[in-house]
């Protein structure tokens, strides 16, 4: 399943409430959380490369799998080729796309994590809201 939307729109908080014991769940803000022993969402550009490289490796390697369980992907998702691919391969979509970008802004506010640099998520949330293609 990938789960998709812009920044502040829940995909972390919706994957936590429905993923089992056991589901494999790829997260490009966890795996900069793990490579970098920095705290959440303290992505330096430097290592953008490995996290991508970490990321892609788990999804080839799920693609070869047979024996995977459930997988969930947390993605941005905003242009419809970006989730096209993964449902070419059987996944399920879902875009969280009903909460508005001021209620993801708000959201990231209050996030204790991102609070402090709330404001430089408006454009990225704006681009998402930007570059969305809705499917028919």
């Amino acid at each position: 399943t990938i789960v998709c939307g812009p920044p502040g729109s829940g995909k972390t908080f919706y994957v936590q409430q429905h993923h089992q014991w056991g589901d494999l769940i790829i997260d490009l803000d966890a795996i900069f959380l793990a490579i970098s022993g920095l705290p959440m969402y303290e992505k330096p550009n430097t290592l953008l490369p490995f996290a991508l490289a970490a990321r892609d490796s788990l999804i080839q390697r799920l693609q070869q799998s047979s024996t995977t369980g459930h997988a969930w992907l947390i993605v941005g998702g905003a242009k419809r080729s970006e989730r096209q691919r993964f449902i070419n391969s059987g996944a399920r979509c879902i875009i969280l796309d009903t909460v508005s970008e001021a209620e993801s802004l708000r959201r990231i506010s209050q996030d204790p994590r991102r609070s402090d640099r709330w404001q430089a998520w408006q454009p990225i949330i704006r681009q998402w809201w930007l570059d969305y293609e809705k499917d028919a």
